[in-house]
Formats: structure tokens, C-alpha cells, sequence
């Protein structure tokens, strides 16, 4: 399967123009329209951390479809508004169920890594998402350094180590924390680790989805900082919205992927080729694009 592959904000493919009253405009470059044509299918890649790459990223679908009758899919490494997958107080908005009629407007077939509500994903008509397991082996085996066996999966809570399923029957050795949040607040409360006697291991992986300030994984490290434990953090979708000073006192090595941004420049002590590894994802999504199109997608397909 040929896929040709428009990244958005890449400004060599399109021209973004943004007019005086506000108003965003898209407009292909004529050697992107030449090469739309030579391929069987159109893939936009799309990492959007920001409302107005939002609507450019509608806008830009639209350009791609008034180009070419052939398939196109819409990659979203990172589902934003998967965490607000309900109304959390009267008032609320209900942020993933109008994310998801916009991008439903788009009619285009979606694609997403690791997203973070099952529940979510319902309110897309057309949506795959994929797992992020060969991404968490590939941490564990640079943690482990070749030793599975001396390496402990911990899951924040039971509800992620349910979630990743598949990766708690692989290892040998899988604990998981418990935490409490304040929902109106989203202000962790506490932690309950397990017993300094559960861990057979000296290292210790934490794995989970989603790391936006780190709160939750430094409250858990601090939990366990008299055991002894020599920690490791892998999260696919490394936001890092405050920086990685506070992780960096507390784990050897962190892990995630380039769902939310392609590069990460270096921050505090951390470097993309130092305690930071950062896996691609581009290949994992164009190799699924032909079973993408295969198999028959609905509404409630993850």
C-alpha cells in the first residue's frame, strides 16, 4: 500500500493563511496535489496540542479530500480530549464528544495510539486505536538490559494494569499503586504502594499512559523512595508540561514516544539521547494503514 504522508504544520506541503477578522485558510502546494494523485492513499499525520491546530488540522483534511476520491486517514498519534471522556461537574462541557464530531465531520478514517478512555473512543465513527505494547517491550529490554527477570512492572493503578492487559500476563513480576484524585480539581490526594516485601526486584518500571505533569508518577516515587528501588518511567504520551526536573531526581530512565511532539529539545538535565528515549511511531502507523482499509470499521472500534 502506497501512502503518501502530509504532516501538519510542515509549511514546504501547504500554506497556512490567516486573515484579518481571524479566520484560518489552507492551501496545498501544487506539487502536493501533483503527488496526492500518484499514491493509493492520503495519509495526514496530525499531532495536535493546541485549538487552532485543531481547526487547521479539519481544514487541512478538507483541502486533501477536495483532491482526490482515494482514501484518506487521519493520524492522531495523540487523542486529544481522551481524558475528558465524561462531564465532570455541572457546567462541565463534554470535551471528547465534541472533539469527536468535529473530527467525524472530517469523514475521514482515523487513526490513534494507546488512547486513554475506551468510553472515549465510542463517540468516533470511524476510529482504530492501536497498542503501545511494542513500544513498553522496548523499554523493558533497555531497562532490563537483557534481565526480564530482575525488572518489575508497576501499574500506577488497577485500572491501568487492566488497560495493558497483555502486558501484565508477559512479565513475571507486576504490582500495581492505588491513588485517589479530587475530580472537580484533578489534584491527586495520595498513594498507596505496595509492601517494600512484594518487590523481588531491585528495578522497577512504572507504566502507564499518559504523563502531563509528572504528579503522579513523583508521588509514587517518592512512596517507594526508602525501598531501595532503582526506577524507570515509561509513558506513551510524554506531555512533560513541566519539564522533567522533578522526574529526573527520581528515574534512571524515561521512556515515551513522539505522539506529542516529534523532537524534545533539552530541558533541566535531559536530553533526547541521555535519560530521555523517545521511540518514532510513524512506521507502527503506515504499516496498519492497509489493514486499516480492509477491515471494516464502526463506531466503537478500538
Amino acid at each position: 500500500m502506497q501512502v503518501y504522508n502530509i504532516e501538519l504544520g510542515n509549511t514546504l506541503q501547504y500554506e497556512l493563511i490567516k486573515f484579518p477578522g481571524g479566520e484560518l485558510h489552507i492551501r496545498l502546494n501544487e506539487s502536493v496535489m501533483q503527488e496526492i494523485e500518484k499514491y493509493e492513499m492520503t495519509a495526514l499525520t496530525a499531532r495536535i496540542n493546541d485549538s487552532q491546530r485543531l481547526i487547521e488540522t479539519i481544514l487541512l483534511c478538507d483541502a486533501i479530500k477536495q483532491e482526490t476520491d482515494r482514501p484518506v486517514t487521519l493520524i492522531l498519534p495523540y487523542l486529544p480530549y481522551g481524558r475528558a471522556d465524561r462531564r465532570f461537574s455541572s457546567g462541565d462541557c463534554f470535551g471528547v464528544a465534541t472533539f469527536a464530531r468535529l473530527i467525524n465531520s472530517a469523514k475521514v478514517l482515523t487513526m490513534t495510539l494507546d488512547a486513554h478512555s475506551a468510553q472515549g473512543l465510542s463517540y468516533f465513527d470511524r476510529i482504530k486505536d492501536l497498542p503501545s505494547n511494542q513500544f513498553i517491550e522496548s523499554a523493558f529490554t533497555d531497562f532490563s538490559s537483557g534481565s526480564p527477570d530482575d525488572v518489575t512492572v508497576l501499574f500506577p493503578d488497577k485500572g491501568a494494569r487492566e488497560r495493558y492487559g497483555a502486558v501484565s500476563n508477559r512479565y513475571a513480576n507486576v504490582l500495581h499503586c492505588s491513588k485517589e484524585r479530587n475530580l472537580l480539581t484533578g489534584k491527586l490526594r495520595g498513594f498507596n504502594v505496595p509492601e517494600a516485601t512484594d518487590f523481588k526486584t531491585k528495578k522497577v518500571l512504572i507504566v502507564d499512559d499518559i504523563c502531563d505533569g509528572g504528579g503522579t508518577f513523583n508521588g509514587i516515587a517518592d512512596s517507594l523512595k526508602d525501598y531501595g528501588l532503582e526506577l524507570g518511567l515509561y509513558v506513551t504520551h510524554g506531555i512533560f508540561s513541566k519539564g522533567y526536573s522533578e522526574l529526573s531526581k527520581r528515574f534512571k530512565k524515561i521512556y515515551t514516544t513522539d505522539s506529542f511532539r516529534v523532537s524534545y529539545p533539552d530541558q533541566d538535565r535531559f536530553g533526547p539521547n541521555e535519560d530521555l528515549t523517545v521511540f518514532p511511531t510513524h512506521e507502527y502507523f503506515l504499516q496498519h494503514h492497509y489493514a486499516l482499509l480492509c477491515a471494516p470499521i464502526t463506531q466503537k472500534t478500538i
